[in-house]
């Protein structure tokens, strides 16, 4: 029967989208062998999809001023910063002749530098979107024009927890401001996903080296904050100390922003958190299909994202493959284990890097087992060092110290790998798709194992 269900959604993604069918599977696939969770999961995903097919918007006034590349006052808010893609805002009025009218209307906005939650008013052109990758992404995020600003301010910063978020970022910025500014920028990136003043140059060596998660905030460095959070309040007993590292991780992922990976890796946290809570333990497959699930309901959009694509192949990976490899690693168990997460993960990614990108890094597994000891100590010493600058800008730069010592050996780790001559293959499409195949047997076998050792299993 859940053969049955599984390769019915596939066909139902093909038919309605590919990436609809293999998220739908993957959700499907997890069950937690519980008939209930198989229920929540798919209705998830399916109000998710219908969500998304009814995200774009369509309002006529808008797609007259787009089609004629028209100047105009707007009114806007900002409602979500999606990287690469950029700021989509929320047009709630326009005035071309003087006169206010209300619309309805998503746009990417360009040439103004804002936060989440904040309100915009001035001059700016409406420019079709095009028929570009970039462009492709927008409009499923529900963008239907992109605005150009031409006299466009803020008329109202962000208020409330929004607020927070954002005064946290700037006191970061300030935080790392007596660091070299690559290692700054890289460091602003481990922490809070802000790499701005990061050299062309070293995001283009990490990229090469495989470290390009490390450039922005991924679902590892939710995992380090939360585990830190949980160690600092085991003493506040389960119910109280877990409360507290749930609020702490809640701050987090606000203050980062709601990227994929990050969203993806906080959902699967408060799983196993409650999980820990109620005496349980969350079966992986089951939490990662519970968080694509819940995420695709609250921003059905990123099915498309690539970020959220490479999140949850590297996710599988680690849970079906890493502690397989580790066993057949010689030597000591904490290099075997590192290794086993760093080559799982990479052999998952391999597929999506290829199709996306046309690439793989030859030297990622190197790179990253090699920068994996320093990512912890950044991230923590970082967001320890941001907290008490908040209080005390000097002690704050000094706790950033070792934090810049770690992230300065991540930055070298990726100039060194992604120098050398070898350190990327670029691939044809077809090499991923191959590569794909192959590895949907194992993919099956291992979770089919895991799941089998559970009670239960129907």
């Amino acid at each position: 029967m859940i053969a049955w269900v599984a390769a019915l959604g596939v066909v139902l993604g093909v038919l309605l989208t590919p990436p609809l069918g293999v998220l739908f599977a993957l959700v499907v696939s997890s069950l937690a062998a519980r008939r209930m969770v198989l229920l929540v999961l798919c209705s998830c995903a399916l109000l998710g999809a219908m969500r998304m097919q009814g995200a774009s918007s369509t309002d006529a006034v808008v797609d007259a001023l787009t089609s004629s590349v028209a100047v105009c006052d707007v009114q806007a808010e900002v409602t979500n910063i999606v990287n690469p893609t950029g700021k989509v805002v929320a047009i709630q009025r326009i005035a071309c002749l003087g006169r206010w009218m209300d619309v309805d209307a998503l746009a990417v906005l360009q040439g103004l530098e804002v936060s989440p939650g904040a309100r915009v008013e001035g001059a700016a052109r409406f420019i079709p979107l095009g028929s570009d990758v970039w462009a492709t992404i927008a409009r499923r995020l529900g963008a239907q024009t992109k605005l150009s600003a031409i006299d466009l301010t803020v008329t109202q910063e962000p208020t409330g927890l929004q607020a927070m978020a954002r005064a946290a970022r700037a006191t970061m910025k300030e935080a790392t401001a007596s660091l070299a500014p690559a290692t700054g920028a890289l460091l602003r990136g481990l922490t809070i996903g802000d790499t701005e003043g990061m050299p062309a140059d070293d995001e283009e060596s990490l990229r090469r080296a495989g470290l390009t998660h490390l450039v922005a905030v991924s679902g590892s460095n939710v995992a380090i904050v939360l585990g830190a959070l949980l160690l600092l309040t085991r003493r506040a007993g389960p119910m109280i100390g877990t409360s507290i590292a749930l609020a702490g991780l809640f701050l987090y992922v606000l203050i980062v922003g709601p990227e994929p990976s990050v969203l993806r890796a906080g959902v699967m946290g408060t799983i196993g958190c409650f999980a820990a809570v109620f005496g349980r333990r969350a079966e992986p497959l089951a939490a990662l299909g519970a968080a694509v699930a819940i995420v695709l309901l609250l921003q059905p959009w990123l099915l498309w994202s690539a970020g959220l694509h490479l999140s949850v192949a590297a996710t599988l990976g680690i849970v079906l493959w890493a502690a397989e490899i580790a066993e057949r690693v010689p030597g000591p168990r904490s290099l075997a284990l590192a290794l086993g997460v760093t080559c799982a993960a990479q052999l998952a990614v391999a597929p999506n890097l290829i199709a996306t990108f046309g690439s793989i890094s030859v030297a990622g597994v190197a790179a990253n087992l090699l920068a994996a000891p320093a990512v912890p100590i950044a991230t923590i010493a970082g967001s320890i060092g941001g907290l008490v600058s908040a209080v005390s800008l000097p002690v704050g730069r000094l706790v950033m110290v070792p934090a810049g010592l770690a992230t300065a050996w991540i930055a070298q780790m990726g100039r060194f790998f992604g120098g050398l001559p070898w350190a990327e293959a670029d691939l044809p499409l077809g090499a991923g798709i191959v590569l794909a195949a192959g590895l949907v047997v194992p993919v099956l076998l291992a979770a089919r194992a895991q799941l089998q050792r559970k009670p239960g299993y129907p």
